[in-house]
């Protein structure tokens, strides 16, 4: 064979070739694009809450019979979805702090922490986040579950 022979082997890009790896390019720097967008916003409302949680039950009402101020119970978790969307965005809003340091004894109890086992048991909680308002004796005012901001707020003003 000649060397002539072997040209018709030589690789020169058609134009769908160009095309193609265009195509690939495009759909590559797409996906980058999304990805890095995905990475640099907040998952929630970036806020951070000032509110003064207890982590023990039986300590907030304690406080709460010697204040007269209710528990406000928040059963949570840090791989629950709506707890964190309520950690971010409605428990850091303003008047929500402001309500809460007013008017309760806040405690935070963690699904995964062993030591809320019986509260969790005690007020038959199966699903979170789940709010309770309580009295110094531990009885249900009011209950919630995930409330934005503003439905926070109402829930929290007293009756």
């Amino acid at each position: 064979m000649t060397q002539s022979d072997h040209s018709h082997y030589t690789y020169l890009p058609s134009g769908r070739g160009k095309w193609l790896r265009r195509g690939v390019l495009v759909i590559v720097f797409v996906a980058l694009a999304i990805m890095f967008l995905q990475a640099s916003r907040p998952r929630f409302g970036g806020g951070k809450d000032n509110i003064p949680w207890r982590t023990s039950l039986a300590d907030a009402l304690a406080e709460s019979k010697t204040s007269g101020k209710p528990v406000l119970a928040d059963f949570t978790a840090s791989w629950c979805p709506p707890c964190q969307e309520m950690k971010h965005a409605s428990w850091p809003d303003p008047r929500v702090e402001e309500a809460v340091k007013k008017n309760y004894i806040p405690v935070l109890l963690d699904a995964d922490d062993s030591r809320n086992e019986n509260a969790y048991k005690k007020y038959s909680v199966e699903t979170i986040p789940t709010i309770l308002v309580l009295d110094a004796e531990g009885k249900v005012l009011r209950q919630g579950d995930y409330m934005p901001p503003s439905e926070l707020l109402s829930f929290l003003t007293p009756h």
